[in-house]
């Protein structure tokens, strides 16, 4: 039962930090729509804010309209056995408890691999589509037409996400909640510029080239800036993924070299104090990590 408290509060913990996460970005879409945020959010809308967590949290598994991810489901299925495979071996946890461990992590870890294919693909997309718009829009065309022939000349995530806004355009929804709508798909900086300078241009006519121009520079010094900070955190943050490791591959080793010692941290009442410390200080360490290095 204390193992399933602990597990329970670790995973409410994570809950509230993707949740932060989640309702800083809500916060900036607001401002970007000029929606009123003062209002308060009724049941309906918490049960909205719910689904759109868990749609962004499943979506390397499953994602509306486009259905089940191949890949998603396997990382999903080997997490799950992987956890019983662990548990039978090491913790003999409640199965129930085991099994939902195992689809969080597993939607985990496909979410994040999927992300990480969604910004490769964006950031090298992202610099030419620009080049694009920016060119059609030299050369007369309006705001929907350049998307499209940028659409035309493109691949992956952008070519899909122009397609989405100059049909949407084209049929007359209202061009704020349509790059919301965008926003939400690809959060990602230079997009938000981008959508930002897309609407001012749609609502008061303002020059887009030259703001396309300047954030294609700015889009390019950033990159720069990136390789380089890369270059210079890559062995602090190897460090310190080595060294929150140490103790995990210390306590999978004790299952092997001092079976006592490891029943009695496990399964022993008192010896639980010390499974709790090293799980909490853990915790807080890598907290103390993420929070040093949030600015770099």
């Amino acid at each position: 039962m204390s193992s399933l408290f602990l597990l329970t509060g670790l995973f409410g913990v994570f809950l509230l930090g993707s949740a932060i996460v989640n309702a800083r970005n809500l916060a900036s879409m607001k401002k970007f729509v000029n929606l009123n945020a003062s209002k308060p959010m009724d049941t309906k809308k918490l049960r909205l804010a719910l689904e759109d967590f868990l749609s962004a949290f499943f979506k390397g598994v499953y994602e509306r309209g486009v259905g089940f991810r191949s890949k998603g489901i396997i990382i999903l299925v080997i997490s799950i056995i992987v956890f019983f495979v662990a548990n039978g071996i090491f913790l003999n946890f409640n199965k129930a408890l085991v099994l939902l461990a195992g689809v969080i992590f597993g939607a985990y870890l496909a979410r994040t691999f999927y992300l990480k294919s969604v910004i490769k693909d964006f950031e090298s997309n992202f610099p030419e589509a620009l080049v694009l718009i920016n060119g059609a829009i030299s050369s007369g065309n309006n705001i929907n037409q350049a998307l499209k022939d940028a659409e035309n000349q493109l691949h992956g995530v952008l070519k899909q996400e122009f397609s989405i806004i100059t049909r949407a355009l084209n049929v007359g929804d209202d061009p704020a909640r349509i790059f919301e709508a965008s926003y939400k798909r690809l959060p990602f900086k230079t997009y938000y510029f981008f959508l930002t300078a897309l609407l001012v241009s749609l609502q008061s006519g303002a020059r887009l080239k030259e703001v396309l121009g300047r954030l294609s520079m700015a889009n390019q010094r950033a990159k720069a800036i990136e390789k380089k900070k890369n270059a210079m955190t890559s062995e602090a943050r190897m460090s310190s993924k080595i060294t929150a490791a140490i103790p995990f591959i210390f306590l999978f080793l004790m299952k092997f070299i001092s079976p006592e010692n490891f029943d009695f941290v496990m399964h022993n009442e008192e010896g639980r104090y010390i499974l709790y410390y090293f799980l909490g200080s853990e915790f807080v360490g890598v907290l103390i990590i993420l929070f040093l290095m949030r600015k770099i």
